[in-house]
C-alpha cells in the first residue's frame, strides 16, 4: 500500500494497487489504463487514459506549413484524454499538468539506457494539425484529448511521465515491459 506516504513525496503513485512498477521505479501502464495523481486522502487531483499509441504517423502539417522529417528518426504519437479536478482539491500545487508537453518526458531505449536528446526535437508543426495536440498543460476543472507528438530514435522504447522525478508512468511503446 501507499498509504502515508506525502504528496510531496511520491504521491503520484497512489494508483500504484491496480498497476506494477518497473525497475525504474515507475507505474507500468498500457492503453486503456488509467493513470492519476491522488490526494493523501484519496481525491483525485487529475487523471489521465492513452487511448493509442501510433508508432507509424501519417504526418500531416498545418496548413500552409511544409511538412518535416523527424529528427531523431521516428515520430511517435500518443494519445490521451484527461481530467482534471477543481482547483480546491489540488492543495499540493500538482496542476497543471504538463502531460502535453513532450519535453517533460522522458524516453528509454529497448536495452534501458536513458536517451539523452529532445524528445520533442523539432517537432512544431510537422506531424498533426495544432488543434489537434493535447494542451502542454491542463489546469484545473478541465477535460481535455488530443495528441502529444515525439521524436525518437526508435518505437520499441519506453516513455516516461514524471513531473517530479520521484517516480511516475511508464508506456512501453512496443506492449513488452520489464
Amino acid at each position: 500500500s501507499e498509504a502515508g506516504v506525502s504528496t510531496s513525496e511520491n504521491d503520484r503513485l497512489k494508483d500504484a494497487t491496480q498497476s506494477r512498477k518497473s525497475k525504474r521505479g515507475n507505474l507500468i501502464k498500457k492503453v486503456g489504463d488509467v493513470a492519476a495523481i491522488k490526494t493523501k486522502s484519496g481525491k483525485t487531483i487529475a487523471s489521465w487514459t492513452l487511448t493509442k499509441i501510433d508508432a507509424a504517423p501519417q504526418c500531416v502539417a498545418d496548413s500552409g506549413v511544409a511538412e518535416k522529417q523527424p529528427e531523431n528518426g521516428h515520430f511517435v504519437v500518443l494519445s490521451f484524454d484527461v481530467k482534471t479536478a477543481d482547483a480546491s482539491v489540488d492543495t499540493e500545487g500538482s496542476l497543471p499538468l504538463p502531460l502535453g508537453s513532450p519535453a517533460v518526458w522522458r524516453y528509454y531505449l529497448k536495452d534501458g539506457t536513458l536517451w539523452n536528446g529532445n524528445p520533442d526535437g523539432d517537432y512544431s508543426g510537422s506531424c498533426i494539425d495544432s488543434n489537434e495536440r493535447l494542451p502542454g498543460n491542463i489546469g484545473a476543472g478541465t477535460r481535455a484529448s488530443g495528441k502529444v507528438v515525439f521524436d525518437l530514435p526508435s518505437t520499441d522504447g519506453v516513455l516516461v511521465f514524471d513531473q517530479s522525478l520521484s517516480g511516475g508512468w511508464e508506456y512501453s511503446l512496443s506492449g513488452e515491459t520489464d
